[in-house]
């Protein structure tokens, strides 16, 4: 197959699609710092995954002749194989957060001197940064003294074994980079008044205020509706217009500033001329007006933005306060004397971002105030963003620890101590009284004196929690791929 130059991407062909197993090829990235991606997938007639072809980023200073010379020195199709890794499932949504596993991870298809082919190591990546188990993410992979794979979650390792008497030296550090005691969470730009978005026509007198009748009359219809069990209808007999007003109960008032598009369903008789006027009364009856034109007999949205922000899409009297939306008008208007209805239906402010705040104060009195602030598109309540919120600040409110250890009297023996393993670390010179995740051993014999020298490496930060994960699991799952707005 040719190599393909698209506006976006360098594409090796070297694989036809047809010789692919249907719906099996996916993407998934090699180095995101350098911009290779590679497309694998199951050839017919095998369960392995195998490279269909690699994708360069231009934007990352890629050529044609630069991805040729990076494909005849990486590419070797008899380091494809993954049979490691099945039955697990690739998707296209690679973690973007980075690998905290170190150590020797080894799998099928590695050769003698231990390198690990790709796309092996990134899907092996890719499942213990995304897989969770009781609550925490993270999984570690290694090859045992054995010759056996092992996959399991971090910490999970616990070693009943007391080094105490064993270290003679050791290198402690803390790292303060990764701390953030102030974590504010936004989510999706969906958050409304009321909440419930059909809440205010659902009835003349719902919970945030009341109906009434500017010019005509009014009444709940549960016939003509586009959502919910009915709308409000304004009726007009022998009149110039009809107009309808929604006044918020006292302590409701709206703040525009934070809910900056109001929405709302029409639908007229066609005795109206189409020119409809929506008007924003503050607490002190100052208006902002806005003119629109809606067709007739069939539902049609308006949003209109609202706030200081947008005021030059209204007609703003001096001195009105977004802050303090109370009444919400709507006016159809006749080109002469006469009589029709129209309906109204879904009537809300939105726009503003679910959000959560939470911070430690011990922490930021340790460190001073270190602040994260994250958008997360796919949660969609105030809880969800609290539940991220806390399950970040768990995590990052503490700094990261890391040890270095160094030793001729531990005994490797049977069960010699590996990454992964979880070990209590007690110095007291130091402060260190805790369970460490080692993140690499080597263990060294001195051919002339015959003794064995071990030298680990050490770490202890806080797993980040997942259970704001499992909340969302089903709802994420399904908009990773398909998001739709809600109305």
């Amino acid at each position: 197959m040719p190599w393909e130059n698209t506006e976006q991407h360098i594409r090796s062909g070297h694989r036809d699609p047809e010789e692919f197993q249907k719906d099996t090829l996916k993407t998934i990235t090699l180095n995101e710092k350098e911009g290779i991606k590679a497309v694998v997938g199951k050839p017919k007639s095998k369960d392995t995954m195998e490279v269909q072809s690699y994708l360069f980023e231009k934007d990352k200073g890629w050529t044609v002749e630069k991805a040729k010379a990076w494909f005849e020195k990486h590419h070797n199709p008899a380091k494809e194989h993954v049979y490691a890794v099945l039955p697990f499932t690739i998707t296209e949504k690679i973690m973007e957060k980075p690998l905290r596993i170190r150590g020797l991870a080894m799998t099928t298809g590695m050769s003698r001197n231990f390198d690990i082919y790709t796309p092996v190591i990134d899907v092996l990546r890719y499942i213990a940064e995304s897989a969770d188990k009781a609550g925490v993410i993270g999984f570690d992979f290694r090859v045992a003294p054995d010759a056996k794979f092992e996959f399991f979650p971090q910490n999970s390792k616990a070693r009943a074994v007391s080094l105490s008497e064993k270290i003679e030296q050791s290198e402690y550090g803390m790292d303060i980079h990764r701390v953030r005691n102030r974590i504010v969470v936004y989510g999706v730009a969906d958050k409304s008044v009321p909440l419930d978005k059909d809440a205010w026509t659902e009835s003349l007198t719902p919970a945030d205020g009341v109906w009434t009748a500017t010019s005509g009359t009014v009444s709940f219809d549960g016939t003509v509706k586009v959502k919910g069990s009915g709308s409000v209808k304004t009726s007009a007999q022998n009149l110039s217009y009809g107009g309808c007003l929604f006044t918020i109960n006292a302590g409701k008032e709206v703040d525009a500033e934070l809910y900056p598009v109001l929405n709302l369903w029409l639908n007229r008789e066609s005795s109206f001329n189409g020119n409809v006027t929506l008007t924003l009364f503050d607490t002190a009856d100052h208006i902002a007006d806005r003119e629109f034109t809606v067709g007739h007999e069939k539902w049609f949205q308006t949003q209109v933005r609202v706030g200081a922000a947008n005021a030059d899409l209204w007609q703003v009297e001096s001195g009105f306060d977004w802050t303090q939306v109370k009444k919400v008008r709507v006016v159809c208007w006749f080109d002469a004397v006469s009589t029709g209805s129209f309906w109204v239906d879904g009537l809300f402010f939105g726009g503003r971002r679910y959000s959560a705040l939470q911070e430690d104060a011990g922490s930021q009195s340790s460190y001073g105030l270190r602040e994260l602030v994250e958008v997360d598109e796919e949660l969609w309540s105030d809880d969800e963003c609290t539940s991220r919120a806390n399950a970040l600040l768990a995590s990052l409110k503490d700094s990261a620890e890391q040890l270095t250890l160094r030793s001729t009297v531990v005994d490797y023996g049977t069960t010699p101590l590996l990454p992964g393993d979880t070990v209590h670390i007690v110095l007291p010179n130091e402060g260190v009284d805790g369970d460490f995740r080692i993140l690499s051993a080597e263990y060294k014999v001195d051919a002339k004196t015959q003794v064995l020298e071990t030298v680990m490496e050490l770490g202890r930060e806080k797993p980040l929690l997942a259970d704001y994960m499992f909340r969302l699991k089903s709802k994420t799952d399904s908009l990773s791929r398909y998001k739709l707005a809600r109305v």
